[in-house]
């Protein structure tokens, strides 16, 4: 590998993403400057808890950090924070600060992440509308979630439904709209759907599917929400979670090839040479899947931190892990391997009563995806087993798929 003591490495993005790449340049050895700029006042930290333990005050923003502040000074990573990056100058291999300030690079790694999805209605620049995304965003929501504050949350994915959980066991009112007919439609089946919806309102979320909102009320501040079938839901807060857009203006500018996402090859190179993107933000050729993909799981920042880190340093290694995510709502863990979408044939598993799993096979019988659901750790464990199977392009035994009776593991073989 190469580590030339006197080279430059920047990363524009201080998540989780930069925050590992930084770390896993000085473990492998990388001798040269590494500087990591950010453009939040934090250090980097890590989403997961956002939605959970930290609305709920079950954690405070230093059990998010990514690692101790001491770790960056002992490995000599310079951070710097609240800076934002205006240009990339690929030509002169340098990047420009909005200060006209400008550094220079050997090797530059992307990890800009995304930002929300903003629902653009009438009033929906009332105040108390919020959007959850950053730290400091997950802290003033919690601030608010008092016993019987009314919540409206718009949006039934993944975050969505994470806040409604929060928010329901700090006490507060909490109404749910989605303006798809299920939850979670395009991560999960139907069948896992309707189980966490079952879950959410037995535990008093009001759920309303098929509704969007057609206006926000309010003078200044949020009062409530008018529905297209005209009903209106009162709120104290309003909270979005309809998707993020990847931040993809500081790449498209610099001219490198973008589409939903900066795209880039299985190394993690974009099409300007000494740039990689990694995270987020990355559309990214997946070898096993022959195809261009995107990720927001905690995983996926995790391992291109790891590959993009060690390619920089002249690895020249493909990306092959499986993509991986889950979300715990109260009790109940609900996890997705691969990419169900990509499947043609559906085969389901009754572990037992609460745990459902279900597997997706191509055309040809390959395994390509698997998500499951319920309250223990058999989910995990078998979902696990399921990424192995992808990882190794298996052509399963349907019945050995479907009959709970029999070991997952013994496919393995």
């Amino acid at each position: 590998m190469n580590h030339q003591q006197n080279s430059t490495i920047l990363i524009v993005g201080a998540g989780q993403t930069g925050g590992r790449a930084a770390l896993t340049l000085r473990r492998e050895g990388f001798e040269g400057r590494v500087t990591l700029i950010g453009n939040e006042e934090y250090l980097p930290y890590e989403r997961p808890p956002l939605s959970k333990k930290i609305l709920t005050g079950k954690s405070t923003p230093q059990d998010c950090q990514l690692t101790q502040p001491s770790d960056y000074i002992d490995a000599k990573i310079e951070v710097v924070l609240n800076q934002t990056v205006k240009k990339i100058h690929p030509q002169e291999s340098t990047i420009e600060f909005e200060s006209g300030e400008k550094e220079y690079y050997d090797k530059l790694l992307l990890a800009t992440g995304g930002s929300p999805r903003i629902l653009k209605t009438k009033g929906s620049d009332l105040s108390g509308i919020r959007y959850l995304r950053t730290l400091n965003d997950a802290t003033k929501i919690s601030e608010n979630l008092n016993t019987d504050c009314k919540v409206l949350v718009v949006g039934g994915g993944f975050i969505g439904l994470e806040v409604a959980a929060s928010a329901i066991t700090r006490g507060c009112d909490v109404t749910l709209i989605e303006a798809a007919p299920q939850l979670m439609g395009r991560a999960v089946s139907k069948e896992i759907s309707n189980i966490v919806e079952m879950e959410h309102r037995r535990h008093g979320v009001k759920i309303k599917l098929n509704s969007v909102i057609s206006k926000f009320i309010g003078d200044n501040k949020v009062e409530g929400g008018q529905l297209n079938d005209d009903k209106e839901i009162a709120c104290d807060i309003t909270i979005i979670g309809i998707g993020i857009n990847p931040n993809i203006g500081l790449a498209k500018r610099a001219g490198l090839l973008v589409n939903d996402g900066i795209l880039t090859n299985s190394k993690l190179e974009t099409s300007e040479k000494n740039i990689y993107a990694a995270g987020d933000v990355a559309s990214f050729e997946h070898p096993l899947f022959g195809k261009h993909i995107r990720l927001e799981a905690w995983k996926n920042a995790e391992d291109q931190a790891t590959l993009a880190a060690k390619n920089m340093l002249g690895a020249n290694e493909a990306i092959n892990s499986i993509p991986w995510f889950w979300s715990d709502q109260y009790e109940y863990t609900l996890q997705v391997a691969g990419i169900p979408q990509l499947g043609k044939l559906t085969i389901k598993r009754n572990i037992d009563d609460k745990n459902i799993l279900f597997f997706y096979l191509k055309a040809d019988g390959t395994l390509i995806g698997a998500s499951g659901v319920g309250p223990s750790g058999k989910i995990g464990k078998e979902v696990r087993i399921a990424q192995m199977l992808i990882e190794k392009k298996v052509q399963p035994n349907l019945q050995v798929l479907a009959d709970p009776s029999i070991r997952l593991k013994s496919l393995l073989q």
